[in-house]
């Protein structure tokens, strides 16, 4: 049985609210098949601490992950232009975020916040990124990953660096 087939036509979108509050979901595959999905899918599921998003060109709607407490690391593939309202807010033990260039769009209005209730968050982006700006304006901390070619392709932190001691990453590939 072929999971990502339904009636025997493939599954293309994911409906509003779909898997939320869901809390026997622990991570979670999303094909490059589903194309489009919707607000609120799998917000609350509180026990949601893995997830692989495809590659594409696609936006992460609001409320989207909203109040999965278990997440602790979110790397948002290259392709996704735009991370709405309050996707990630209350994903409290959310402590890295590697986020690409090819996020643009992270709301500018004071009322719109992403990442609201997520204290020992560290985003890791490029140096000029609209994602840096965001994080400047929002007051989140960011870093900058080590690269050659000025693309969020590894991060490599010391295991003595006193700014970031929790940071023990060893040359992680994370976008290709």
């Amino acid at each position: 049985r072929d999971p990502y087939k339904h009636n025997g036509k493939p599954v293309t979108m994911l409906p509003n609210s779909a898997f939320k509050a869901c809390t026997a979901i622990t991570s979670l595959i999303i094909p490059a098949s589903i194309t489009a999905w919707q607000n609120y899918l799998f917000a609350d599921c509180t026990s949601l601490a893995s997830i692989i998003l495809p590659k594409g060109n696609y936006s992460i709607t609001p409320e989207m992950f909203a109040g999965c407490a278990s997440i602790r690391e979110l790397v948002i593939p290259e392709g996704v232009t735009a991370i709405e309202r309050f996707a990630f807010n209350g994903c409290t033990n959310l402590t890295k975020g590697f986020i690409p260039d090819s996020v643009t769009d992270m709301g500018n209005s004071a009322a719109y916040v992403v990442f609201f209730g997520s204290p020992n968050l560290i985003i890791h982006c490029n140096f000029g990124s609209y994602v840096q700006g965001y994080c400047k304006r929002r007051g989140i901390p960011y870093i900058y990953p080590e690269t050659s070619s000025n693309k969020v392709t590894a991060i490599t932190a010391q295991s003595t660096d006193e700014q970031y001691p929790s940071l023990l990453l060893k040359q992680i590939r994370i976008l290709k």
